[in-house]
């Protein structure tokens, strides 16, 4: 069976140039089918149109300059009454050399998905959005334009023909910042009027709309925090315009989306708030799920996923969580598939890719779930803890020195993260019932206090306090097996310091552990695994060494000894690796993910504990993990490689190599292991995503669909 793209359900990603940051949708190219736009933050400044083939697909993009740098957001109109679609792209800098001042490009569609070149209006200061609407009634499209470094919005009256009035400044209030805009007529008089998100004051400010293009003085509307995004729509299906707003907290924490209810006069009370993920920076309102209430999506670019909060014609519901690619900043709705359905787009700035999210009805979206765990999830391993017959997940949240358990429930969906406290810096964690009594317990290796983790599950989904033990260096991995065949599973933890080694603890069968006893391997021991590959009846332990670049194997003795270990190239900072029979010799081999070169090096043991030279295969990420099982039920050992900043690339074993990479967006992805979380036979994905810099990450299920 092939392994294709459609192998899992995952929302499509279409390449979208280099530092996506703003998307919008429309039809560029007059055929009757939506096409996207986004803007690359990239020096020389730019916008990169892909034009739809219908069915949610997109082809490559091409990319015309703003002449100006560092472009950062979009708004799409016909500004000059063609007929056309046009664009309204902000950027960062008009100069190279002094970047002082931000700008406004029109950039004129031919109505053949090309743009003419764009002409320039000076902002002043560094952008944050932009949206266009006719502000004085006269036909004629305008454009408003928020400042993320100053105190205002600007306006720029349209003349019709594509050019535009100087733009008028109107204050959003001291030291309000307003990234986040949106028009809608807030007060029923039949006038647009602005609606601005602040980053710097914890406020919203309304500007109230003369109807000539003119605005009256803003009014703020104190929220939670600081402000980042904003979508105007009703709510509460009153007929009064409600604000939707996208709260990022000071302190590191999860957002936010707060709903203002419109008092029809302008003002507004508070409507209630709902947590989200970790740096909520774009949102929409639509009705997603076809009910006549509107729902709200947002972006949470940290975790890497977005929110979806269902409207319930009163407020807003808890939000489901999707993961979509990496670095995720912009967002936009509309029907790419032509099935009458509102569908989203995500523009994602580290994969340097757009999610395409479709709508199945009923307020299915295809994408993969996630769900939120801890700050910096690096590790993770699956297990039956609570004795149901369902498979969970374990996660290890570097910072939070614990680690989230979450139950599966059988039909691809996770419970809520429990956390249990274990040592500091955990990095890595494995299941095994290490007690004998029939239950799976967790252990963790904690590199910040040079220890590890036993944590007793109790068969009921929880687990007694940890029990650490010392280490006699940085713990860098866990492998557990029984090493010396005496019918208790023993512990092997990396040294992941310079002198690297394998420490050994020869486990009591009650939850204890014999003094460690330390084998060196080479340098910097960053992962390991367990398996007979002498074919001796005995295991043999395989690590990898992070700064020599190679693997080291430690033939076993069978009594829980080892020997002196033999070392084999790999790639360039092996990272992470796994074991299985790739070539169907019945030889162990092993996959070895090499972060310094992005490459993964496939290396084919002879059976009589030696490998083959590597065979290496570029990968378009930098690997963090990585994971062999048979995805598409032919027999064969497929590849799953957690890339950073990028996402899951998956491979079908062609028992030739690894070469045809697929690549599912789930956020920034630093663990994957494999299990069945869904009803069937078939192997899923549970990817650990997001966390970085200390922010909230979470588990994405990548659902086989070959059930």
């Amino acid at each position: 069976a092939m392994l294709g793209a459609d192998q899992f359900a995952a929302a499509p990603l279409a390449s979208a140039g280099q530092l996506p940051f703003g998307v919008v949708l429309s039809d560029f190219n007059g055929d009757g089918r939506l096409d996207f736009a986004v803007a690359n933050q990239t020096f020389a400044g730019a916008v990169s149109i892909a034009i739809g083939n219908g069915g949610g697909r997109f082809q490559a993009v091409t990319t015309f300059s703003t002449n100006a740098f560092y472009t950062v957001a979009l708004a799409t109109g016909d500004l000059n009454g063609d007929g056309h679609a046009d664009i309204a792209a902000l950027n960062n800098c008009n100069s190279l050399s002094r970047c002082t001042n931000g700008t406004l490009t029109v950039l004129l569609g031919n109505g053949d998905g090309t743009l003419l070149n764009g002409v320039n209006y000076d902002i002043g200061v560094t952008p944050g959005a932009v949206v266009i609407a006719d502000l004085n009634g006269d036909g004629k499209l305008d454009i408003v334009a928020s400042s993320a470094s100053s105190d205002f919005v600007s306006v720029f009256v349209g003349k019709g023909d594509g050019s535009f009035a100087a733009g008028v400044t109107y204050s959003t209030g001291a030291h309000s910042l307003p990234r986040g805009l949106a028009l809608a007529d807030l007060n029923g008089d039949g006038r647009v009027d602005i609606v601005t998100a602040n980053s710097g004051n914890s406020t919203v400010s309304t500007l109230l709309g003369n109807g000539d293009g003119t605005f009256q003085a803003a009014h703020a509307v104190v929220v939670a925090d600081d402000a980042y995004a904003v979508a105007a729509g009703d709510f509460n299906k009153d007929g009064i315009v409600d604000i939707a707003v996208a709260i990022v907290p000071i302190a590191v924490s999860p957002g936010a989306v707060s709903l203002l209810l419109g008092n029809g006069d302008g003002t507004f009370h508070d409507g209630g708030s709902q947590t989200v993920a970790s740096n909520p920076v774009a949102l929409i309102a639509a009705d997603l799920d076809s009910d006549g209430n509107l729902d709200v999506a947002v972006v949470n670019s940290q975790s890497g996923n977005i929110g979806v909060l269902k409207g319930n014609g009163a407020g807003l519901l808890a939000p489901v969580f999707y993961a979509v690619g990496a670095g995720p900043l912009g967002m936009a709705a509309g029907d790419v598939d032509g099935d009458s359905l509102p569908d989203l787009v995500t523009a994602n700035s580290l994969s340097n890719n757009v999610s395409v999210i479709v709508n199945q009805g009923k307020g299915r979206l295809l994408a993969s779930r996630d769900f939120l765990a801890g700050t910096g999830p690096n590790s993770m391993a699956a297990g039956d803890f609570n004795r149901d017959g369902k498979l969970d997940v374990v996660v290890a949240n570097l910072y939070d020195n614990d680690v989230s358990v979450l139950l599966g429930n059988g039909f691809g969906g996770l419970a809520s993260a429990v956390n249990y406290a274990v040592g500091s810096t955990p990095v890595a964690v494995k299941v095994g019932d290490i007690n004998h009594d029939g239950n799976p317990d967790l252990v963790v290796a904690n590199i910040g206090s040079k220890s590890f983790s036993l944590l007793a599950g109790q068969g009921d989904g929880t687990f007694l306090p940890s029990v650490d033990t010392a280490v006699g260096k940085s713990a860098g991995c866990v492998v557990i097996a029984d090493l010396n065949a005496d019918g208790n599973l023993d512990v092997a933890i990396c040294e992941e310091e310079n002198a690297g080694a394998m420490d050994i603890f020869l486990g009591n069968g009650d939850g204890t552990f014999q003094p460690g006893v330390a084998y060196i391997a080479a340098q910097d021991t960053t992962d390991a695994v367990a398996g007979d590959f002498n074919h001796d009846g005995k295991i043999d332990l395989v690590a990898t060494n992070f700064s020599t670049g190679t693997i080291s194997l430690l033939l076993g003795n069978g009594d829980g000894s080892f020997q002196a270990p033999v070392n084999v190239a790999a790639g360039d900072g092996p990272i992470a690796i796994a074991a299985a029979d790739f070539d169907g010799d019945h030889n162990l081999d092993v996959a070895v993910a090499d972060l310094t070169t992005s490459t993964l090096s496939e290396l084919r043991g002879t059976g009589d504990g030696r490998f083959m030279p590597a065979i290496k295969t570029g990968l378009v990420g930098q690997p963090a993990g990585v994971v062999a099982a048979d995805f598409n039920g032919d027999g064969k050992p497929d590849l799953a490689v957690a890339l950073l900043n990028t996402g899951v690339a998956i491979a079908r074993n062609l028992g030739s190599g690894f070469t045809n990479f697929i690549v599912q967006g789930t956020g920034s992805p630093n663990a994957v292991v494999a299990g069945t979380f869904n009803p069937g036979t078939s192997l899923d994905l549970a990817v650990a995503t997001g966390g970085g810099g200390g922010q909230l990450g979470g588990v994405a299920l990548l659902l086989n669909n070959k059930r």
